[in-house]
């Protein structure tokens, strides 16, 4: 990677000492039922350090359907309406997204108030705006968007000249059905890819290209579990629980891998992949040194090659958000069909139908309004001035 992207362990010792505060200004905490709401790398990192003092986590509330009956951390995970009526004078609310105001909102007309059962145990928006870039020329999130299509359409022309597979994936794909292009509120591109295609890709990428591939494993201080292409003409900051990522715009590419040939196998592999990244981000978490970071995720991309997704009944993303949700039939990838996208065209899956009803159910149907919302925290700069 270039100087100008990295990574930088800032975080860590701002929660433990937000935690240790509400800790100390909380009496009996011990005696209270611990509830975090939102599934963050920062959940996963206070409900440890908790354990460690041994104060043990009730359980966490999320808003996305998709995550119901998941656990994290050995903890499960309900609705707010679910866990929180009728009223529980015993329960304490940790936030730490950067949607406090939005969530204390909601949780207090259940009864429970801010500073009195609801607290900030992390502020991403106070850490972007501490330690965002100084002095460049903002993108503006019209322009982020024309930012990413680029790279898409680099990637799919690279992709078609050298013969390798890529589909739209998640809330891009949804977008293409859906809107023909960016979900509205939306600010990302995601696609999939098998790993043998995104380690041939990876090798194709030249140093004076605009485009920067980073590849977990193998490039400096790059510490996602999957690969990002970034357009070196801009630059930001992303406050990515414990670290302080310095990257550029960017899309994400993730390994679609085989899961098995019966269901129950599927979801082990989704466990044991969820074990592996907890690993991962504890070896993070723990500051250890960069070379066994990487070390260990190239073993885990290593073991992931052996199995092909279109060789197994079941395949599916390790690297998303949505657990068993991520599992679909290998029989929906099996053929590539053209899709519309910013009146481009890209390819996406023969079976998306299939696909996005695994993820979203109801895909069609617009979420409510005030969940119309990204939940991306950064904000991009031109490091070198475009031409108008």
């Amino acid at each position: 990677m270039g100087n100008k992207y990295g990574a930088e362990w800032i975080f860590l010792d701002i929660l433990k000492y937000n935690l240790k505060q509400i800790i100390q200004n909380k009496k009996n905490l011990n005696s209270k039922k611990i509830v975090f709401f939102g599934i963050t790398e920062t959940t996963n990192v206070a409900i440890e350090l908790l354990k460690k003092d041994g104060i043990e986590t009730y359980a966490i509330i999320d808003n996305n359907p998709s995550r119901r009956n998941m656990t994290l951390e050995d903890v499960n995970v309900y609705s707010p309406e679910e866990l929180l009526n009728p009223y529980n004078k015993d329960i304490v609310i940790f936030i730490g997204t950067p949607y406090f105001n939005e969530m204390s909102h909601q949780v207090e007309k259940m009864g429970y108030y801010k500073n009195e059962q609801v607290f900030q145990f992390f502020d991403p928006i106070k850490m972007m705006e501490q330690y965002c870039v100084k002095d460049l020329k903002k993108v503006e999130l019209n322009e982020s968007k024309k930012i990413q299509l680029n790279i898409l359409k680099y990637v799919r022309d690279l992709c078609e000249k050298n013969k390798l597979t890529y589909y739209l994936a998640y809330g891009t794909l949804l977008g293409a059905i859906r809107h023909k292009g960016f979900i509205p509120w939306d600010d990302d591109i995601d696609i999939y890819m098998p790993i043998e295609d995104i380690k041939k890709l990876y090798s194709l990428f030249k140093a004076d290209d605009r485009y920067l591939m980073s590849m977990p494993g193998e490039s400096n201080g790059y510490f996602y579990l999957y690969p990002r292409v970034i357009d070196t003409h801009t630059i930001l900051n992303i406050v990515d629980f414990p670290l302080l990522i310095k990257s550029g715009i960017s899309i994400d590419v993730f390994p679609i891998i085989g899961l098995g040939d019966d269901i129950q196998q599927a979801k082990y592999s989704i466990d044991s992949s969820y074990e592996q990244q907890r690993l991962i981000r504890n070896m993070i978490s723990k500051k250890s040194d960069e070379e066994s970071i990487k070390s260990q995720i190239k073993f885990m991309w290593d073991e992931y090659e052996k199995h092909n997704y279109l060789e197994e009944k079941y395949c599916g993303g390790i690297f998303g958000p949505y657990g068993y949700r991520e599992i679909v039939q290998s029989k929906e990838f099996i053929e590539c069909i053209p899709f519309t996208f910013e009146h481009e065209k890209f390819v996406g899956p023969i079976g998306y139908d299939e696909y996005l009803t695994q993820i979203y159910g109801d895909y069609m149907t617009y979420p409510p309004i005030e969940k119309r919302a990204s939940s991306h925290i950064w904000e991009g700069y031109y490091c070198i001035e475009e031409e108008e």
